[in-house]
């Protein structure tokens, strides 16, 4: 069973689902999701990317990251044509990876 933290939004599998239904796909396993995730790291806690596209409308996909950090998540997504997927993905990635703890002190 996938795991809830407290912040997580619900957990992996119902957010990439919710995304999924955005754009008209069907629902698909947590075994799926895995499959189909790409692992980065950044200072903050891991990070699972992944490329949502429906095959069948090229015009409307998502390039999305979930980001653990301590006790919450942060969630990014960005909508775009899937053909313009590797214009922006080296850069998507970048800044997924990007996010840092901040001393206020």
């Amino acid at each position: 069973m996938e795991s809830i933290i407290k912040g997580d939004g619900g957990g992996l599998l119902a957010n990439v689902n919710r995304w999924r239904k955005q754009i008209n796909l069907p629902p698909i396993t947590l075994e799926e999701v895995r499959q189909q995730t790409f692992y980065s790291q950044s200072s903050i806690g891991e990070v699972k990317l992944f490329e949502i596209v429906n095959q069948e409308d090229l015009s409307n996909a998502f390039m999305c990251a979930v980001i653990t950090a301590k006790n919450s998540t942060i969630f990014l997504k960005l909508s775009i044509e899937a053909n313009s997927f590797s214009e922006v993905e080296k850069e998507f990635r970048k800044f997924a990876s990007s996010f840092k703890y901040v001393n206020n002190e």
